[in-house]
Formats: structure tokens, sequence, C-alpha cells
């Protein structure tokens, strides 16, 4: 038994070396302009990660891995931007994702917040 969780811990290593090796290489690789979109979708995985931790956090988004509704704090570290910057983007790119909670509340839907970094990504 204890054999087996070894050899399991040892090929996760191997793994999560690997990964981490192929992250380096194509963080070398990225045009500098891609680095936001790189570091949202790092964001992103993070983020998943760390709800199979938690999984009764509450209602996820399946296919983004988020809850429903975000707030402007969370939506900036996915976009790798300052929460200023958001409240920007809401008034513009961004307002398809918006949905106003009360007088000067915005939250942002993941999914519409998924489909801004995809029309980016293209």
């Amino acid at each position: 038994m204890a054999e087996a969780r070894r050899a399991a811990g040892d090929d996760t290593a191997s793994r999560l070396a690997t990964l981490s090796a192929s992250l380096g290489q194509a963080l070398q690789e990225l045009p500098r302009e891609d680095l936001p979109t790189f570091f949202a979708e790092l964001e992103r995985l993070r983020r998943t990660a760390e709800l199979r931790l938690h999984p009764s956090a509450g209602p996820t988004d399946p296919p983004f891995g988020l809850p429903h509704l975000l707030d402007a704090k969370q939506t900036a570290a996915i976009l790798a931007v300052d929460t200023a910057t958001v409240y920007r983007m809401a008034k513009g790119a961004l307002r398809s994702a918006v949905v106003e909670i009360g007088e000067g509340t915005l939250r942002f839907e993941a999914s519409g917040l998924r489909r801004f970094i995809e029309a980016r990504r293209r």
C-alpha cells in the first residue's frame, strides 16, 4: 500500500515537473502582448484547482470553473489588471458580462468573462 502511494507521489511529482518545464518554455516564447492572457489562464487554472479543494464553495460555472458572479477584485485578478481598469472596461468591452446588483454595485458573469477572454485570444 505504501509502495503504491509512493509510486503515485513520484508520478505526480514527475507530471508537475514536466508541466512546469512546459509552462516555463511557453512563457519564454510568448510575445509580451500575450502575457495578460497567459496570466488570466494561469489564474483560471489556479482557481479551478482551488475549487476542487473546497467543492462546497457555492455554485460554479463549470466551463470556467469560477463562481457564477465575480466581484471587481476577482475579475481584476483573472484579467491581471487593477480594479479601476475593470470598472472602466465595464462601461465598454466587458459590458455584456456586467450585472448591476444595485446602485453602483457591479458583478461580472463568469460566462461573459470567459467569452471576453476567448474573443481576445483569437
